[in-house]
């Protein structure tokens, strides 16, 4: 039986991903803040499942709880960091911003780090994080997100290039989601857009693309694809039309 861990895993895309898994017959080991959404997503998963509490700021706590999962589960073959803090309101303050860094970088950094020396020592593995389309340009409404996602879209390239320097069956995929429906991010003005609300998904179908995505090793994954074929006019914009646009 394939073993997975996923991280930030109460709630939104973590969840969805941690029920497909155990759907497709992965035993799944859980972890995020809230203990009582932990507790009833394991009683209603029907395969092998644990669950950790979490709190990926503390990043100690964070790789000890990474390690109590992989021996509760036997082993790791696929760890997936979900976990993200995001600021759709807007707020600027240092407090607001250090945050997303905790979370979204340091967090994620430590465990993707505990992660990739877990699969090092065995010489193979899958490491996977969620990122954003969010990543590809500059935001004025969350400068610290978008930056944030950027900063993933970087470590995931680089770790994926040295598992491939030092010929390591590691496989690396950055998930980029675009709209998912989950609290944090925000989509109900484009879901009152009828030409756009096609593009916002559910994160059941966010999680089914996922992991078919998973399942066959890619590197990078727009979420829905359709992000992919404005991937590269998006970041051609010339700055002086993307600051009128934005």
């Amino acid at each position: 039986m394939k073993k997975a861990v996923v991280i930030g895993a109460s709630s939104g895309i973590g969840e969805a991903v941690a029920r497909e898994l155990s759907q497709r017959g992965w035993a799944v080991g859980v972890a995020a803040r809230r203990e009582q959404q932990l507790e009833d997503l394991v009683a209603d998963l029907s395969g092998t499942a644990h669950w950790q509490v979490m709190d990926i700021k503390d990043t100690d706590n964070a790789r000890a709880g990474l390690d109590a999962l992989i021996g509760a589960l036997g082993g790791m073959d696929l760890l997936v960091i979900s976990a993200a803090l995001a600021n759709p309101r807007g707020e600027r303050s240092w407090e607001i911003e250090k945050a997303q860094i905790d979370v979204n970088i340091t967090g994620f950094t430590a465990l993707a780090c505990h992660g990739w020396n877990y699969f090092a020592s065995r010489g193979r593995g899958h490491l996977a994080g969620i990122s954003s389309v969010a990543g590809l340009r500059g935001n004025r409404m969350n400068p610290m997100y978008a930056a944030c996602k950027a900063y993933m879209f970087r470590y995931l390239e680089g770790l994926r290039l040295r598992a491939l320097h030092e010929n390591l069956d590691i496989k690396v995929t950055d998930i980029r989601p675009g709209f998912i429906d989950t609290a944090m991010d925000g989509t109900k003005h484009i879901k009152e857009a009828k030409l756009l609300r096609a593009i916002v998904l559910p994160p059941d179908k966010a999680a089914k693309q996922i992991c078919d995505a998973l399942e066959k090793g890619r590197r990078t994954v727009y979420v829905p694809e359709v992000w992919k074929t404005v991937e590269l006019p998006y970041q051609l914009i010339p700055d002086f039309l993307y600051e009128k646009l934005m």
